[in-house]
């Protein structure tokens, strides 16, 4: 996927925004921050409560997921990888035998993406397929998602036009930069794989016009504050987590040396890109 008035940082930023992300997307029904490390590479455990609209599916409860940034050593400025599992430690599995004993949990989850700053593909001077178009293009209350080009396409729109507001750094990637994105994303949910397909067959379309909507609005906010070609030290993935109470802070206390979320990880044979 690749869009334009959208950049880097900000589309990585964007994904990891719990808090934005339980606004727009139905199936984020809580979160919570476990643990923060790394700050400067978004280091974090967190815990998903998820709920589906479809009856065969009850809450499902993702304890805990880590994650973590990783910025491409041949390109740190213009490609950053996101990378998030499921794992299992003695936090995040306190936690979730003391406030959802009874729910459903997901082990097996693991989604990462790739964002890199490129030229846009699409001629600025040329007009958007009309909405109903042999193209495939659709319309959202502050975006669009098309398909010219062969490629999917994600317009965010904002108050400002693709000129306005994103920094000189846009020079280096021509006069309309635009951000690419690949995502793999695995989701074990513990139902047969024909419902699984029915499940994002009747809920895909809606999840991404949310997602559009919401991130208008959130673009708006963050370059009111921040250079969209920079970190926003802002951003939710940068913030510390709370402090921990209960069995959390118990578990946590027994572990002579605090571990890093990201060590089961590479046990369990997820290692960043080299």
């Amino acid at each position: 996927m690749c869009g334009d008035l959208c950049l880097l940082q900000e589309v990585h930023e964007f994904n990891l925004d719990d808090v934005c992300r339980s606004r727009w997307d139905p199936m984020l029904a809580q979160t919570w921050l476990l643990s923060s490390r790394d700050l400067a590479a978004d280091e974090q455990l967190v815990i998903w409560l998820r709920s589906f609209p479809m009856g065969f599916l009850s809450d499902r409860l993702y304890a805990g997921i880590a994650r973590r940034t990783f910025k491409d050593p041949q390109q740190p400025n213009s490609t950053v990888y996101g990378i998030t599992k499921v794992v299992k430690t003695p936090t995040a599995t306190a936690w979730a035998a003391e406030h959802y004993p009874g729910t459903t949990q997901t082990d097996n989850y693991y989604s990462a993406w790739r964002c890199r700053t490129i030229p846009s593909p699409w001629d600025a001077d040329t007009p958007r397929a009309a909405s109903g178009s042999n193209t495939g293009s659709s319309n959202s209350g502050n975006g669009t998602f098309d398909s010219n080009n062969g490629l999917p396409h994600l317009t965010i729109r904002t108050g400002a036009e693709s000129g306005d507001s994103i920094g000189a750094d846009a020079s280096a990637y021509g006069s309309k930069p635009a951000c690419e994105l690949i995502l793999f994303h695995h989701d074990e949910l513990k139902v047969p794989e024909y419902l699984s397909r029915m499940a994002v067959k009747m809920g895909m379309w809606k999840f991404v016009t949310g997602m559009v909507d919401a991130a208008s609005t959130w673009l708006e906010q963050r370059r009111a504050r921040c250079d969209p070609f920079k970190a926003d030290p802002q951003a939710a993935c940068r913030q510390p987590a709370p402090p921990l109470a209960g069995a959390a802070a118990a578990a946590a206390a027994a572990s002579a040396v605090p571990e890093s979320p990201f060590s089961p990880m590479a046990r369990q044979g997820f290692n960043p890109p080299s």
